[in-house]
């Protein structure tokens, strides 16, 4: 190796050596990192941390949530509060840390009583979020006797669109997949009100009771899925305790079902609305379906004209399937097919429900 070469070589070491300095300027310490690392160690706070910081945000306002004198500023603090709850509550584990620091009782409760419709409708979907497929959070709901606070709010505000459309939510959610709030939803008159609901309520609040009592009538369906014998057994004692069918022809559900289409489908048909009412017809012959097997006698008395109206409906929709546009073709033959599948059910032999 020649001498220019050399000094070549210890140029590029000090070059390299230079370099490393460099990168290492460029990263902490160890002791630096441990001491960030427990700074940041410090800042972490757990979920349940957070739920007892909103119970301590929400506090401040209860006197006044109580005393209906809230102001502006107080109800949007509120609505923010709730908005964080909502966030935090879609985890399992944290709605149930949340029933059990009583959130039922010091934030839902409070709130469904204030005079503030905004606040109530927020404590509606926060309550609705966190008792929503989750057993333990409706256990403790049902036991501080929110299905009859709800049935109570749905009534008293039965003009209220928005509202009673969010006490539906929230009702929903929490008998879903529930036989024993069921129960109590029967036994407290609620099929009588969805009933009366359909009698002459508004088309959207109809829709969430269909959709709902259909939701009821599959679960019973699909505890005959269920493998476990034992398992099996023990839902079916559980459901044919709340007397499904026996309820639902006792408050004069079927019958108002097929006063709702037959009122409905002549009004669709009058003002030619068939794009508006699809949907409704959708979920009301999606019910009629479902429940056929416990309406069915309801459902074929002369008096109700059912045979009519879906004689009606076929030759309308079928007629009206071939002057639509191509993408609308498809949406229409399903309500042709649920229309005849609703006229077939209605021939079927009964049998049991729950």
């Amino acid at each position: 190796m020649s001498l220019q070469e050399l000094k070549a070589k210890l140029k590029n070491i000090k070059s390299e050596d230079n370099n490393s300095n460099k990168l290492k300027n460029n990263f902490r310490s160890y002791e630096e990192l441990k001491k960030d690392l427990k700074e940041i160690e410090m800042n972490v706070t757990t979920d349940s941390e957070l739920l007892k910081n909103l119970f301590n945000e929400f506090e401040v306002y209860e006197d006044s949530i109580v005393a209906g004198t809230l102001e502006k500023n107080q109800i949007d603090d509120i609505v923010q509060i709730f908005n964080d709850f909502e966030y935090l509550l879609h985890q399992v584990d944290n709605a149930q840390i949340f029933a059990d620091m009583n959130g039922m009782v010091k934030i839902i409760s409070p709130c469904l009583n204030t005079t503030n419709e905004d606040i109530k409708m927020e404590a509606l979907r926060v309550f609705g979020t966190a008792v929503q497929s989750n057993p333990k959070v409706q256990l403790n709901a049902l036991k501080n006797h929110f299905v009859q606070k709800l049935l109570h709010l749905l009534t008293s505000n039965k003009n209220k669109l928005s509202l009673s459309s969010r006490c539906l939510f929230a009702l929903s959610a929490l008998v879903r997949q529930f036989p024993a709030a069921q129960k109590i939803l029967f036994d407290h008159g609620g099929l009588a009100i969805f009933s009366n609901i359909l009698k002459d309520g508004h088309l959207q609040l109809q829709l969430r009771v269909m959709k709902l009592i259909t939701d009821l009538a599959i679960e019973r369906e699909n505890i005959k899925k269920t493998e476990d014998t034992t398992l099996r057994e023990q839902k079916i004692r559980e459901y044919v305790k709340t007397e499904f069918g026996r309820n639902l022809i006792t408050n004069k559900y079927c019958k108002a079902l097929s006063n709702t289409i037959n009122h409905n489908i002549q009004q669709s048909l009058s003002i030619d609305s068939t794009m508006e009412m699809y949907d409704f017809f959708e979920v009301t012959l999606e019910n009629m379906i479902t429940l056929s097997p416990i309406c069915k006698y309801e459902f074929r008395n002369p008096e109700n004209n059912l045979l009519k109206m879906i004689k009606s409906m076929m030759d309308y929709y079928s007629v009206l399937n071939d002057t639509q546009e191509p993408e609308d073709i498809e949406m229409f033959e399903n309500l042709v097919k649920q229309i005849t599948r609703l006229r077939t059910s209605i021939f079927e032999n009964t049998h049991d429900e729950l």
